[in-house]
Formats: structure tokens, sequence, C-alpha cells
């Protein structure tokens, strides 16, 4: 959440934490921004995320039940 109170969520809150953490990652944050980088950062984050529970690592609380309807 911002000081303002907005919120961002999947690749542009990635893109806004970088870019609030200074030194490189702004510069990293900044080209998430423009759009095909942030095109392709969205189709990125929804692969990784859609599929979280098959990385190594991952929480049981990243499976989902089988009855969810997939959303986009």
């Amino acid at each position: 959440m911002t000081p303002t109170g907005r919120v961002y969520g999947g690749a542009q809150a990635v893109a806004k934490l970088l870019l609030s953490a200074g030194g490189a990652w702004t510069l990293a944050g900044a080209f998430l921004t423009l759009p095909p980088l942030r095109w392709a950062a969205h189709a990125v984050y929804r692969l990784v995320a859609n599929n979280r529970r098959h990385l190594p690592g991952g929480p049981a609380g990243c499976t989902l039940p089988a009855d969810r309807t997939r959303r986009a």
C-alpha cells in the first residue's frame, strides 16, 4: 500500500516495490513500467502465480482446491 492508500497487485506491485527500493533496483522497476516489458512481466507473473504449487519450496498453503474456478 502506498502512503496515499493505493494498493497494487501482481507485476505492477513488483515494479512499484523495485522503484521504491533505490539504487539499480529503481532502474529495473522503471523498465517494468514500460508497455512492452509491463505486458511481459504480467504474463510471467501470472505463469508463476498459477503454477507456484509446482515450484520447489512451495508451501502447502499455495495449493488450490481442485474445484476452484480459474481466474486470469
